[in-house]
């Protein structure tokens, strides 16, 4: 007999007693590792040791989110989105847009409250966070599960920066340096930019269909979300890319 997600007592809750509820675990998760951080790893800098902090929230979420969204696209329930992209909603695409919700929350406290504030993470957990409120309605939690898969490269991500700052051995800071240039390329840009163009597309096919003025301004968020996230995807890969100097002095 198939698996299905049920869980009465957690679903019973609104989505923003959940959203709230979520991004109080990760703040006080955060608040925890702060502390171990501090006390366990003296010989980092300042730094380092946010790094160091931010990682197992970061890691939670990422695991958590996309096999939620795995779930919830290919799992029994998944043809109730598939039949309704823009209304349409489970118990288990619920879940995960409050859960991503309070991590977007999380995340924008804690870029806020760090000097200097990168200006570029901050635009992103805003926008992520807007978003991801915005599929509670429901409104296109179709898409809105596809576009957490990009959260597919994080662990490759820290594991890069796990191998950077404890100095692991070579072939280790290689391969981690390597998944996550595949992971990012993968989930990010080859998958990212044909959803975003389908996302966006979609969007625009349904402006004609919509009576509210709230509604339309809902489709134009939505379509600049899509774009400024996947420009800002591009921007990082563009940024990153081992043979970019070279390109600028030529």
């Amino acid at each position: 007999m198939a698996f299905r997600f049920n869980s009465e007592a957690i679903l019973a809750a609104s989505p923003t007693q959940l959203t709230v509820s979520f991004a109080c675990f990760f703040i006080c998760l955060q608040l925890v590792c702060n502390k171990v951080v501090e006390n366990n790893c003296q010989a980092f800098d300042t730094q380092q040791k946010r790094r160091i902090s931010l990682l197992p929230t970061s890691q939670i979420h990422a695991i958590l989110a996309c096999g939620l969204a795995i779930y919830g696209i290919y799992g029994p329930d998944g043809y109730v989105l598939a039949q309704d992209p823009v209304n349409g909603t489970t118990d288990i695409s619920k879940l995960v847009m409050t859960f991503s919700t309070g991590y977007f929350l999380y995340d924008f406290w804690v870029i806020s409250t760090f000097s200097p504030v990168d200006y570029k993470f901050l635009l992103h957990a805003i926008v992520c966070g807007i978003c991801s409120w915005l599929t509670q309605a429901p409104f296109c939690q179709y898409y809105a599960l596809r576009y957490l898969l990009f959260e597919l490269s994080t662990p490759f991500l820290n594991m890069m920066h796990v191998s950077n700052l404890f100095e692991k051995a070579h072939t280790f800071k290689k391969i981690a340096k390597a998944s996550f240039a595949i992971s990012f390329v993968s989930c990010r840009i080859l998958y990212g930019i044909p959803l975003c163009i389908d996302f966006c597309t979609f969007c625009w096919s349904r402006m004609g269909k919509v009576e509210s003025a709230v509604g339309l301004y809902v489709l134009y968020f939505s379509i600049f979300a899509s774009v400024s996230m996947t420009m800002l995807n591009v921007s990082w890969l563009w940024s990153n890319l081992p043979f970019r100097n070279k390109i600028k002095q030529v």
